[in-house]
């Protein structure tokens, strides 16, 4: 198996599975339908809700941790913010009384900042809800308790077209690069690089060297090309991580060398050191005229009798 079969593998690894993502989709559709009875009086409808962050743009990956939530915003209409308009904080605490009223006793929930948050039993999909105002230009008005509370302008389709375009228009690299990155992350529990700064990044990284998509560039090498442009043009967000980003790009360095000198078993091992064991390792090396040789862990034994 090549390096670039490897990455190929390990982007399928990263996908979410069917029950996962039918899960996720259980939990805020229950969330939302609880909200929808308290507030509106009348059955749910997917209308109602708006998904937006990484369960939008599908760039959730595997494994799945606590930190994962969905995000979903919940509409509300006129009467509803005529209602909180001077009280926005109590909007949200009507949000959260609503909920309880569906899950009583095996979830967490609380309200803080701008989101009601959901944490369910088993602390996977936890459910961020926000309800917003919808305005005619398609911006939303969302209730912050902070500073005394207010209505701040929310956008959260900006950067999901901006997603959306850069993705179509680079053939899935962007999601892929999006995917890859945040399990340089979740591998080195050191950083904090939020996933929309991923997102962020990604997309201007795309769109400045690989705008068509890869266009036959083997994965190893966009990895080090972002790290690389990461580096020369550190976000203030990774201003405190620039150590780590000078590692990542030494291990990819020498992952390319391994690869080059037919080393492909040392080279998935230095990828793995990048990405965490989703990353497969490889079981072969190339000789030096190009033969391949399988490796395995318990070779035969032929000069043994039993």
């Amino acid at each position: 198996m090549t390096i670039q079969q490897n990455f190929i593998s390990f982007l399928d690894e990263l996908q979410y599975t069917h029950n996962q993502r039918e899960d996720a989709k259980k939990k805020y559709t229950g969330v939302c339908k609880s909200v929808a009875t308290h507030f509106l009086g009348e059955e749910y409808n997917d209308n109602m809700k708006f998904l937006f962050g990484s369960y939008k743009t599908k760039t959730h990956i595997r494994p799945i941790s606590e930190m994962q939530d969905v995000d979903v915003l919940f509409k509300i209409d006129g009467d509803i913010y005529n209602r909180y308009e001077d009280c926005p904080g109590q909007l949200l605490q009507a949000v959260r009384k609503a909920i309880q009223k569906t899950y009583p006793t095996t979830e967490k929930i609380s309200a803080w900042g701008k989101v009601v948050l959901v944490k369910f039993a088993d602390n996977t999909h936890n459910v961020e809800i926000l309800p917003g105002y919808e305005q005619d230009d398609g911006t939303f008005l969302i209730p912050n308790t902070e500073n005394g509370g207010s209505w701040d302008t929310f956008d959260p389709r900006d950067q999901i077209d901006r997603f959306a375009t850069s993705n179509d228009n680079s053939s899935n690299l962007t999601r892929e690069l999006v995917q890859m990155v945040k399990s340089w992350v979740k591998n080195h529990t050191s950083i904090t690089y939020k996933s929309f700064k991923v997102v962020d990044d990604v997309i201007e990284f795309v769109d400045l060297v690989y705008p068509k998509g890869r266009e036959g560039i083997d994965y190893s090498r966009i990895v080090a090309g972002y790290f690389n442009w990461l580096h020369g043009n550190l976000p203030s967000h990774l201003q405190d991580y620039s150590s780590q980003v000078e590692t990542a790009i030494k291990t990819i360095r020498k992952a390319i060398e391994l690869e080059a000198e037919g080393k492909l078993s040392a080279a998935s091992d230095k990828w793995r050191d990048l990405f965490g064991d989703l990353f497969p390792k490889n079981s072969t090396e190339r000789s030096e005229d190009g033969e391949t040789i399988i490796i395995t862990k318990n070779p035969p034994r032929p000069w043994c009798h039993h």
